[in-house]
């Protein structure tokens, strides 16, 4: 009986060289010996004394001298004699080696190249740069052909495709360090299209010339320490490393037939890119990762809670470890799984990252094991707060068996190129869940962008869409399937009009606003009282008249606003440690830290030194794009009104040094901000909370054209606060108000 196994795909061999292990059997033993792989350069790539300095801005030095290296000499003098001799000293050392472990790969899976040669085999290789070549232009060697030939990325690829007599698509392929996973997904595609029969997935990385040292250094990139600590409060940075890694896989269906060994199944994967949702374009993007990590899950059509353990990308960095931990924790978070990372202990092997970790998960498969992240003392308090129920052990141990062993593995390339995977361990009992059944034709509303009918939530809505008291209020998105296409629904267009009645009987219709709202009382006769529209109008939204101003806030922001000072002073003893040992280990923490310092006089364990750590975390927060955690939620916005620049942070500062009553002070600063007609962001207060209608007292004076009350007399004028022109100036029609409803996602 046939099995329904499309886009599944089959590891069938694998091979690899590795720092201080010479294959994957000695990369187990390193990582369950709970030590690591790095050391000083060494003399044969280049020498230490001209090259580093203590100082990070010297020029033309680096301030990281230590590399996680393979036994060069070593592994030439064993490889180097099966290629002729007019090569050894000008073909990158990477060509030579990639061949030799592409071969053991192959023997791995029980193939020769006879075998293939009536079958098309692809070869994809993951790379990232010529360091050979930069070592060549600076040797006293004669320029020769071999110079540049040797040292062509695209002969990574080319050299093992006509060595073994490949006549499948062959390319060198370079997302910088997601490189390796770029490689397995264009292997994929080949074989899925049945372009393949036989795919090479392999990379190489040998750390060959200072360069990048001296770049990476400069960046506050590597480690200084001589450590690549991920998740550690000490991590400084990484340690670069040395791999040459080869995988043969073919397609699922195929690995039956022949009867190939099965060392795991690729379930399915995704990559996806940053976009601009990054703030620079080698930064990290939370938001991608998370679209990336859902997108791989629909595509293995498995749900989170199938996933036992997550291989991270995890690179030691103060700023990637925790960003990377928010995404895991936010799609695999909600059920207990394990978290490690192999650059801890052969360093981050960069182009060859992505199968490195795969070779560690084929060998926590075969040994029924997670190893420790030994090298972890004490958790970066950025990425405990973000766990959830993630964890990571510092130990070895086993791995539970049932229902089977499932892992998600990441690479994320440092122009913002990700790749996860989920791997499976196959079993002779397994049977690959088939393919979804399609949607029936009708109107659905999604849980966020990606149009994958599996995250689809089925909603039929008949010829029309129309609210529903009981529905979520904001409809994130709403797609339309039909019997051949998917369509994305543009915002409606009609306008229903709201008479008096419809306000009072059904105030349901005022929550499907778009964002919060200015209103404008022009005079003091309402169909309701201001305070009871203003109610039902969402969070947010704020009213000018004569007497001062009104605010409808969220009840938890009004609140926790007001008992500030006792939050604070109830924040553990051991939040404050950690929040020093913070400033000690990360330098962007300690700058903040020294400004709210500046603004707050502070005495030591007292309520001033505790805002003035939680307003840096909540700047740390900001600046990376984290969700805040640990600290009362109320500095959140607080951060988004001053980058709103509705007050300055001394004022903030001055008006809790002084006990005023803030909440009134920011109910001052918004009704200023609209009262001169400026725009005020549109996320300030989102969230469907409950609000409470807050009152200042003030003297306060509009612009007279937002009232425009010769045009509309006697009634309340509704503008949007947001600077956007989604929602249009409302017009007074049949003594009803016009309100505009639109799917927003």
């Amino acid at each position: 009986m046939s099995v329904n196994v499309t886009g599944k795909l089959a590891i069938i061999g694998y091979a690899g060289l590795f720092p201080q292990a010479d294959s994957p059997e000695a990369l187990w033993d390193l990582l369950c010996a709970e030590r690591d792989a790095f050391t000083e350069i060494p003399q044969d790539r280049w020498p230490i004394a001209d090259f580093y300095s203590e100082d990070r801005f010297a020029p033309n030095k680096s301030s990281a001298k230590w590399m996680a290296a393979i036994d060069l000499p070593a592994a030439k003098q064993a490889v180097w004699p099966e290629f002729p001799a007019t090569e050894h000293a000008t073909v990158d050392p990477q060509q030579l080696l990639l061949l030799h472990v592409t071969g053991q790969a192959l023997a791995h899976a029980g193939l020769t190249a006879s075998a293939l040669a009536e079958k098309r085999v692809s070869v994809s290789v993951g790379c990232m740069d010529s360091e050979n070549m930069h070592s060549q232009l600076q040797s006293n060697l004669p320029v020769g052909p071999g110079t540049v030939f040797g040292n062509y990325q695209a002969l990574l690829a080319n050299r093992i495709s006509q060595h073994f007599g490949f006549t499948g698509e062959s390319k060198a392929i370079n997302t910088a360090c997601s490189a390796s996973f770029m490689a397995l997904s264009d292997a994929r595609a080949q074989l899925v299209k049945n372009s393949a029969d036989y795919a090479i997935v392999a990379a190489a990385n040998l750390n060959l010339h200072p360069l990048k040292y001296y770049a990476f250094a400069k960046a506050g990139m590597l480690s200084r320490s001589g450590s690549c600590t991920p998740f550690d409060i000490t991590a400084d940075g990484y340690v670069p490393g040395d791999c040459i890694a080869a995988l043969c896989v073919t397609t699922l269906e195929q690995a039956l037939k022949e009867h190939h060994p099965i060392h795991a199944v690729i379930e399915g994967m995704a990559g996806n890119h940053n976009g601009n949702r990054a703030v620079s374009p080698t930064a990290p993007s939370v938001a991608a990762q998370i679209e990336l990590l859902q997108l791989a899950l629909a595509d293995a059509n498995l749900p989170a809670q199938a996933v036992s353990y997550l291989e991270a990308h995890g690179t030691g960095t103060s700023l990637g470890d925790p960003l990377e931990i928010e995404a895991l924790a936010h799609v695999y978070g909600h059920h207990s799984c394990h978290v490690g990372s192999v650059k801890g202990v052969i360093g981050h092997t960069e182009a060859a990252a992505g199968l490195a970790a795969i070779v560690k998960t084929l060998l926590m498969f075969r040994f029924n094991a997670i190893p420790g992240n030994h090298w972890i003392k004490t958790l970066n308090p950025l990425v405990a707060e973000r766990l959830a129920q993630l964890q990571i052990p510092r130990q070895r141990q086993e791995w539970a068996s049932t229902p089977r062993r499932i892992a998600g593995i990441s690479s994320f390339g440092s122009g913002g190129a990700n790749g996860h995977i989920i791997l499976g361990e196959w079993r002779a009992s397994s049977r690959p869940t088939t393919v979804a059944e399609p949607l029936p034709p009708g109107f659905y509303l999604c849980e966020s962008n990606s149009s994958s009918q599996h995250n689809l939530t089925a909603w039929l809505a008949g010829k029309q869409w129309r609210p529903d008291p009981q529905q979520d209020s904001f409809c994130r998105s709403a797609i339309w399937v039909g019997e051949r296409k998917t369509e994305r629904l543009r915002p409606l267009t009609s306008m229903p009009l709201l008479s008096e009645t419809d306000l009072n009987d059904s105030p349901h219709f005022l929550n499907l606003l778009l964002c919060p709202v200015v209103v404008v009382a022009a005079t003091a006769h309402h169909a309701l009282s201001s305070a009871d529209l203003l109610s039902l109008l969402p969070v947010g939204s704020l009213q000018l008249d004569a007497q001062g101003a009104m605010a409808k806030l969220p009840v938890a922001f009004v609140q926790e606003l007001a008992s500030l000072p006792i939050t604070l002073a109830a924040l553990s003893p051991e939040w404050l440690t950690q929040a020093k040992e913070l400033e000690r280990y990360q330098f962007t923490f300690k700058l903040l830290v020294a400004k709210w310092k500046k603004y707050i006089p502070c005495e030591p364990n007292g309520i001033n030194e505790r805002l003035a750590y939680a307003m840096a975390y909540s700047d740390l927060y900001d600046k990376w794009s984290l969700q805040p955690k640990m600290i009362p939620s109320s500095l959140g916005i607080i951060r988004k009104l001053l980058n709103a620049a509705l007050f300055q942070e001394r004022q903030f500062a001055a008006w809790f040094s002084e006990k005023e009553i803030i909440v009134n002070k920011i109910v001052f600063a918004l009704a200023e901000t609209v009262a001169a007609g400026k725009s005020v962001p549109i996320d300030i207060f989102s969230g469907k909370e409950p609000g409470t209608v807050v009152f200042c007292a003030s003297a306060i004076s509009c612009d007279p054209k937002m009232l425009n009350t010769e045009k509309y007399p006697d009634v309340l004028l509704i503008r949007s606060w947001i600077g956007r022109k989604l929602l249009p100036n409302p017009m007074i029609k049949n003594s009803g108000l016009s309100v505009p409803m639109y799917f927003s996602d």
